[in-house]
C-alpha cells in the first residue's frame, strides 16, 4: 500500500513549491488544460484574513497568497504584475507578529514568519 501511495504522489499533478517563487508554501495542483492567460495582465487582489491559525500553526489563509503567486507565475503571468494585499484584523492579526513577540504570548515560534518574509518579498503589502 506504501507504494502504491509513493507512486500516486510521483505522478500527481502536485506541484513543488520550492520551485516557486515563494518556497516552502503555496502548493498548488496543476491543470494542464487551462485557459492562457495573457501575459500582460497585472492582478491587483486585496486578500482579507481575519481568522487566526491555532496556536503555533500556519494561517492556511495567507498561505492562500503564496498560492496565488506560485500558480500565475507558473502560468506565465509576471510576478511583477502580480500586486497583492493582505489584510489581517481579528484573531489574525497575531499571525503577523515578529516572531520574538509571538513567541512571548504563546511560547512558540510563528510559524508564519517565513511565509510573510516571502511575501513582502514579493510585491505583497500586509495592512
Amino acid at each position: 500500500m506504501k507504494y502504491l501511495l509513493g507512486l500516486v504522489l510521483l505522478f500527481s499533478p502536485f506541484i513543488n513549491a520550492n520551485e516557486q517563487p515563494i518556497n516552502g508554501f503555496g502548493n498548488y495542483y496543476n491543470v494542464p488544460e487551462h485557459d492562457k492567460i495573457n501575459s500582460s495582465t497585472v492582478f491587483k487582489i486585496a486578500f482579507d484574513v481575519a481568522d487566526g491559525a491555532k496556536k503555533g500553526e500556519q494561517n492556511n489563509s495567507i498561505n492562500s497568497l503564496a498560492r496565488f503567486i506560485n500558480m500565475h507565475v507558473a502560468h506565465g503571468v509576471k510576478l511583477k504584475n502580480i500586486q497583492l494585499a493582505l489584510v489581517v484584523h481579528g484573531s489574525a492579526s497575531v499571525d503577523v507578529l515578529a516572531n520574538s513577540e509571538y513567541k512571548k504570548r504563546f511560547s512558540v515560534n510563528n510559524k508564519n514568519q517565513a511565509l510573510i518574509k516571502q511575501l513582502l518579498a514579493n510585491n505583497t503589502q500586509v495592512y
